[in-house]
């Protein structure tokens, strides 16, 4: 559907001088020039910007890891999908006007920009995006777990931003290559993403109450769920699972409820999430059967957590 809108979008273009009676300026040295049309003012301007956009980003790359690891909030399988499109944001500085005009209902807008300033904009966010990747790839370099994990997730889409501004830096005619450190900076970044992944493990422990039963229901979760499991304790994560039983007699019934926490920590001990899930069991019968049911309750709350 994208390039339907898109190639739809072209012709438009094409037809502006036809249809409307503007003058289309050609790009120069000095300044790049977008034109956009809608019947609303404000879209017309917006389409005029990602013309400009489109002009600036001359080359494509694609870069996909797919990564199946689960961890946290991050429940998915992890895909880094590195393609940059027209529809990339791109902060455009001190865009002019320089035409709009009204015809047949549809508005004709022509922007211009300084090339100069593009180039600067881009070079800034450049800059700011290559910093973050490179204190992470310095800071995990070595030591690569759970707490590298949890950093790449963070900044993902930093990543992502900066292989994408790249092709577009490149494309504002920029008089040299100054890109090629940045390239070798996200190598280095995919690099360490497989290494983190790799060791993204963590160890389990439960509470003295918890049977072995629960317990191995619970491990089978997790591993379900894609959690790496490893009896090691250095330099991986932990996952404590915590139990807490009540139990009452009332009215010939048996109740009993079981509160349950799970907290995921990495390898330097911080807490990553923490989670409450809870099951209730009760019975006329007996005690054992309730806390049958309780249990039972109890793994399938577990089950439908989200981590």
């Amino acid at each position: 559907m994208k390039g339907i809108i898109y190639l739809f979008w072209l012709i438009i273009i094409t037809t502006a001088d036809a249809q409307s009676g503007l003058e289309i300026p050609s790009d120069d040295e000095q300044y790049i020039y977008g034109v956009g049309t809608d019947i609303d003012y404000n879209n017309a301007q917006k389409f005029a910007l990602a013309d400009i956009s489109q002009k600036l980003a001359t080359r494509i790359q694609s870069t996909n890891e797919i990564l199946q690891n689960k961890v946290g909030s991050h429940t998915d399988t992890f895909i880094l999908q590195r393609t940059k499109s027209s529809s990339i944001e791109v902060d455009l500085p001190n865009v002019k006007v320089i035409k709009n005009v009204k015809v047949a209902g549809q508005w004709w807008i022509i922007l211009k920009v300084e090339r100069k300033l593009i180039q600067l904009s881009l070079e800034k966010q450049i800059i700011a995006l290559s910093d973050v990747i490179r204190q992470i790839t310095d800071k995990y370099r070595v030591n690569a777990g759970p707490a590298c994990w949890y950093s790449l997730v963070e900044n993902e889409s930093k990543a992502i931003k900066l292989n994408d501004l790249i092709p577009v830096y490149l494309g504002s005619s920029i008089n040299v290559n100054p890109t090629e450190r940045y390239r070798i900076l996200l190598k280095q970044y995919d690099l360490l993403l497989q290494k983190c992944v790799e060791r993204n493990q963590y160890a389990i422990k439960f509470s003295t109450n918890a049977s072995s039963k629960f317990q191995l229901a619970i491990i089978q979760t997790l591993r379900d769920k894609g959690f790496k499991l490893t009896e090691d304790v250095k330099p991986f994560g932990e996952i404590r699972i915590n139990l807490e039983e009540k139990y009452t007699y009332t009215f010939n019934n048996h109740l009993n409820i079981i509160n349950g926490e799970i907290a995921i920590y990495d390898e330097l001990d911080h807490l990553k999430q923490r989670i409450k899930f809870k099951g209730k069991g009760s019975s006329f019968s007996s005690k054992k059967e309730a806390n049958v049911k309780a249990v039972e309750n109890s793994l399938n709350k577990f089950r439908a957590l989200s981590i």
